[in-house]
């Protein structure tokens, strides 16, 4: 009997671990610079929707990195048409000792654009995609 409870507990455990748990999704290229996405939270244009002598604009970026042992480098930037597309990420030092808390973070990112017009905003993160549509003026 001892057994057969043995074997039902083995199944039950081998069939949580395979199915059950999602593997979160990383970039391969930032993968291999030891880099990952941030949770996104928000991203709203700095002072006002007017852009500068050098057509930038000017987007925060507000998220959360997953623990203190992750630090903010970068947003990785893509630009198709009226489609801006934002990723934060961040690099994980593997030897810091840290608590598993959520850490707040901000960025601003100055995005050059080649005119006028309504853009729509998509910010990629962790688990999420964050859209809005902005009118440039």
């Amino acid at each position: 009997m001892k057994n057969i409870t043995w074997f039902f507990f083995c199944i039950s455990l081998f069939h949580c671990s395979n199915g059950s748990i999602k593997e979160k999704k990383i970039e391969p290229a930032l993968a291999k610079a030891g880099h990952e996405k941030i949770y996104v939270t928000a991203a709203s244009l700095l002072d006002s929707q007017h852009i500068d002598d050098a057509r930038h604009l000017r987007i925060v970026i507000s998220g959360t990195l997953p623990s203190p042992a992750y630090k903010l480098q970068g947003v990785k930037q893509n630009i198709d048409g009226n489609i801006i597309e934002l990723m934060p990420y961040a690099h994980y030092n593997k030897n810091a000792m840290a608590a598993q808390m959520l850490v707040p973070c901000q960025d601003t990112v100055a995005v050059k654009i080649g005119k006028i017009g309504t853009y729509k905003i998509r910010l990629i993160g962790r688990q999420n995609t964050i859209e809005n549509t902005i009118e440039v003026k």
